[in-house]
């Protein structure tokens, strides 16, 4: 036994004298294998080439909106010409609030929510009838009345991208409830809450782009659409389906 394991021993160091002899000249230089040489750098440069992987979080920290926002409605034709829908009032809004991303798997989806406060400031983009307290009906001209509202937002996206893109898709929608809204009129402003003609809450789908430029930090690109009447057509007088179609940019900083 002791005889075999020496001869094996023996053996394996006589392979490895062959081998590294082979790799050498007689006058001593070592061969270099060129093939083997031009395939490790290839391995190398294809490591370096691979992108990494754009990972979601969970991340929760402050987020602020800045929108552009119109509202529109379809005239009848009594009170006015037009066939097609026409802008009532456009403007700004500004959302500021917390946010939070919930990361369904690591690379994939994910699902985004909060609480923002919302302010909305927009002015009269066409002439259109009112009804007043007075039940008396007013021309309100061009330029010359403006709607401000503040509320509470609630955003529920879903969002969805590959493995190493940092750009994502979102998609899902925003309930606001309305907290004050008032339009400027002749004898003053008119509290839309109390006058009961401001509908709430409102319901709206969502669909934007998000930027994952670091971990932390997110730029998003987002269109919102209602879906449910926001005035009374008792207020704004041959006027149906009056609602918001809003373009922003959300900024997201996570705070860990």
């Amino acid at each position: 036994m002791l005889l075999f394991f020496v001869a094996s021993v023996s053996a394996l160091a006589q392979e490895g004298i062959e081998s590294d002899s082979s790799k050498v000249t007689p006058e001593g230089y070592r061969i270099i294998n060129i093939e083997e040489l031009q395939k490790a750098n290839l391995k190398d440069s294809v490591d370096k080439g691979k992108k990494e992987p754009k990972n979601f979080h969970f991340s929760i920290g402050p987020a602020a909106t800045f929108s552009f926002r119109s509202v529109y409605g379809n005239p009848d034709g009594k009170y006015y010409e037009a066939d097609s829908s026409i802008a009532l009032f456009s403007g700004y809004s500004f959302e500021l609030g917390v946010m939070m991303l919930i990361p369904l798997n690591k690379q994939h989806f994910a699902l985004k929510t909060g609480t923002l406060f919302k302010y909305i400031s927009l002015l009269g983009e066409n002439a259109f009838y009112i009804k007043e307290k007075s039940g008396s009906t007013e021309t309100m001209e061009y330029g010359t009345r403006d709607l401000r509202e503040t509320s509470i937002v609630f955003p529920l996206l879903f969002v969805a991208k590959t493995k190493t893109f940092p750009i994502a898709l979102e998609t899902g929608t925003k309930i606001s409830i309305p907290l004050t809204s008032e339009c400027g009129m002749r004898s003053g402003n008119g509290d839309l809450m109390d006058l009961g003609v401001r509908n709430s809450p409102d319901y709206a789908i969502a669909l934007g782009l998000s930027y994952l430029a670091t971990t932390r930090f997110s730029l998003d690109v987002n269109l919102e659409i209602q879906l449910n009447d926001a005035y009374s057509s008792e207020f704004f007088v041959g006027m149906s389906d009056i609602s918001y179609v809003e373009l922003g940019i959300r900024l997201f900083y996570s705070i860990f």
